[in-house]
């Protein structure tokens, strides 16, 4: 009976879902019927609901693993590459519009303007 209700579970909604509430609506359905002791129901609830939670965490944990590996195996940028490349753009542009106007490195305007 415990083995139905579990390839039941297991079919039908996954036990990846299984709210405790839907484990007590599954094991009353099970009593109603005459496949389950009454003195069984509420042993029976934690063990649905535990195995629940210990399969979304199986679940869980498989999941950001298999991220984990495929960011570690990409050729993606971190913050610090971001980072590092922002700096290097804004020296080359400071450098280009100070040799643009002539004032690389001066921090003045341009050439040509202004007093003499």
């Amino acid at each position: 009976m415990v083995d139905a209700l579990r390839r039941l579970v297991d079919a039908g909604m996954g036990v990846y879902s299984l709210t405790r509430e839907r484990a007590e609506q599954l094991v009353d359905d099970l009593s109603r019927r005459g496949e389950l002791a009454g003195e069984d129901r509420e042993s029976l609830v934690r063990q649905l609901v535990e195995r629940g939670q210990s399969e979304r965490a199986a679940l869980e944990a498989f999941i950001a693993d298999r991220v984990a590996w495929a960011l570690r195996h990409q050729p993606l940028a971190t913050r610090d590459d971001l980072a590092a490349l922002e700096q290097r753009l804004m020296a080359q542009i400071r450098a280009a519009t100070g040799a643009r106007d002539g004032t690389a490195g001066s921090g003045g305007g341009r050439d040509g303007e202004g007093g003499a």
